[in-house]
């Protein structure tokens, strides 16, 4: 199957084919000027995604599709989006994709570092929202789980593995200003 992109600049254009080159196995390429022209026999999903990523501007919007291949093991989209949001990017899910601020780079070690931190919160018993903001937690903080864990409980956002407060996100977002 060919696919074919059109972008606004040839820098544009390298980026695409940095993107193809590190995230698709094979393929066949040929360019000329701001067109792209890809032949490729299966990823086609993910070969649009990429181009997508390209022509979006300031906000990006990436598909969960291409984050979710480069995990360990899958977690939910809004831990990313609120520690990307925690962390001073602005970001939120909007239907199968991340819509932020963030670039790629950071979009992908982040999603890697929280995948490893939601593994290692396996071992610890915490309620599934519990686990999120804790999560969230860790690696806005940089703070082991079992630290993590601790200082919400101090604070009271967290009791006996569940949340503690009715409001908690709105309370983790204080707790992380301090």
């Amino acid at each position: 199957m060919e696919l074919a992109f059109k972008f606004n600049t040839i820098e544009e254009v390298e980026v695409f084919l940095n993107l193809l080159e590190k995230h698709v196995g094979s393929y066949i390429v040929k360019t000329r000027f701001t067109h792209v022209y890809v032949q490729i026999d299966r990823d086609v999903e993910l070969v649009k995604a990429l181009a997508k990523i390209v022509k979006g501007k300031s906000r990006r919007r990436i598909p969960l599709l291409v984050l979710y291949r480069e995990l360990e093991r899958p977690l939910p989209p809004e831990v990313l989006t609120d520690a990307l949001t925690f962390s001073g990017r602005d970001s939120k899910v909007v239907k199968d994709s991340i819509d932020t601020t963030a670039s790629l780079d950071e979009v992908l070690a982040a999603a890697v570092e929280l995948s490893r931190l939601y593994g290692e919160f396996e071992k610890i018993r915490l309620t599934p929202p519990a686990k999120r903001l804790a999560v969230v937690y860790a690696y806005v903080k940089k703070t082991p789980p079992e630290v993590a864990v601790e200082e919400l409980t101090r604070v009271g956002i967290l009791s006996g593995g569940r949340l503690g407060v009715r409001d908690a996100k709105r309370q983790l977002a204080k707790l992380l200003k301090e």
